[in-house]
């Protein structure tokens, strides 16, 4: 419906915004959403190769382009704790960090595939879902080097299939990622 919708904290409706279309406030196939420090809405706005940035109550705020390369159909957004955007880059085989102004930061490309999710923990370390024929979950230093595959592609309880959205949360005192393993029909954590 290329729409965002917002419930209450008991699952009841609250808002809807976002209609068809490339204009401020439009939207064509968001893929994900996150609550930024300031209490906006970051949308991956994929098919329009942006982020629209909306108020908590849906008002329009703004969009991110990078000033000087394209995105190819991004998937997910995360948040870094200098306030930048990492993004899953997914047609251009990347995640790219721009900061709110469209100004790239950085890129990764080493065993990036596909990607369809991007996820940041507390120690600025960066995690990829990537799609395709790897299947896996990878993680870079915040410098953006490799530290390695960290979960293989498959069925197993430890493997993914088709990976997509992470998230990073506190679990009692540990962090754990979170990943919506779409292949396998589950949500597992690491």
């Amino acid at each position: 419906n290329h729409r965002m919708q917002k419930f209450n904290p008991d699952g009841s409706f609250a808002t809807e915004w976002g209609a068809y279309g490339s204009g401020d406030g439009g939207l064509i196939f968001p893929r994900a959403a996150i609550m930024a420090a300031d209490g906006r809405v970051v949308v991956t706005d994929s098919e329009n190769n942006r982020l629209s940035l909306f108020a908590a109550d849906g008002t329009f705020d703004s969009t991110v382009v990078p000033v000087s390369t394209t995105l190819g159909r991004p998937h997910q957004t995360a948040i870094a704790a200098d306030g930048s955007y990492w993004i899953a880059d997914t047609l251009n085989n990347r995640l790219i960090r721009l900061d709110v102004t469209g100004f790239t930061l950085d890129v990764i490309t080493a065993s990036v595939v596909s990607p369809r999710g991007v996820a940041v923990d507390s120690a600025g370390n960066i995690y990829s879902a990537n799609d395709g024929a790897t299947d896996s979950i990878t993680k870079y230093n915040a410098a953006g080097d490799l530290i390695g595959t960290i979960v293989t592609g498959g069925t197993a309880q430890n493997q993914v299939r088709n990976p997509h959205n992470l998230a990073v949360e506190m679990f009692g005192d540990s962090e754990m990622l979170l990943v919506a393993d779409s292949g396998n029909n589950l949500v597992k954590f690491f």
